[in-house]
């Protein structure tokens, strides 16, 4: 495939993931403005096949623009999305060394040093907050974390007395995304708050 059809399937399903209803939406587009600064990326939660490829999408798209070498994504999630096939068909034309892999974030992975790391996994405070002390040291730019605001204010995926929640070290009773975004900025002064989104569940940069 040549660098010019590859563009232009990626100029069309860009443009698809921008108009498409989804709780991304308004994201999209910061997505892909974040990651024209970086060369490598790193993406916890791609999503379900039947909502496609949202923030994923962005991420590519920003990365295609960047003038920073060598370009490298890597996405993770429990169940293989299908769409990321489209990803991996246009990449080397692009110039992307893209992979997909199958694993749960809990398990203390061993992840490539990235500029852009975006978390879109369980929605429950102890397991962000292990993903945050886990793996914010390998962040050299930015961390998007997805689903801050509206009902995951204070609301998460599990009960507090969940059986799952019991796995997570730390205090059972902490509870709600913001608040461990809030928890963990506080005591770690290396991260400062960019931006806090509220449109549809919210974004935090």
């Amino acid at each position: 495939m040549t660098r010019e059809a590859a563009l232009e399937k990626l100029n069309t399903a860009y443009s698809q993931a921008v108009a498409n209803q989804h709780d991304m939406l308004p994201y999209v587009p910061v997505f892909a403005e974040y990651a024209e600064l970086c060369n490598h990326i790193t993406e916890f939660g791609v999503g379900p096949e039947q909502y496609g490829l949202n923030s994923t999408m962005g991420l590519f798209y920003g990365l295609v623009q960047s003038t920073m070498y060598p370009k490298k994504m890597v996405c993770y999630d429990l169940i293989y999305n299908k769409h990321l096939d489209f990803l991996a068909e246009i990449a080397p034309a692009l110039g992307i060394e893209f992979q997909s892999v199958i694993a749960n974030t809990a398990d203390n992975l061993s992840i490539e040093p990235t500029t852009l790391l975006h978390i879109d996994t369980n929605h429950c405070y102890l397991h962000l907050m292990m993903e945050l002390e886990t793996y914010s040291s390998t962040v050299s730019g930015w961390i998007f974390i997805h689903d801050t605001s509206g009902k995951y204010g204070n609301w998460e995926d599990e009960t507090i007395d969940h059986p799952s929640r019991k796995h997570l070290a730390g205090d059972t009773t902490k509870y709600g995304m913001w608040a461990c975004v809030r928890d963990f900025l506080a005591v770690h002064p290396e991260w400062a708050l960019e931006a806090q989104h509220t449109e549809g569940n919210g974004m935090t940069i």
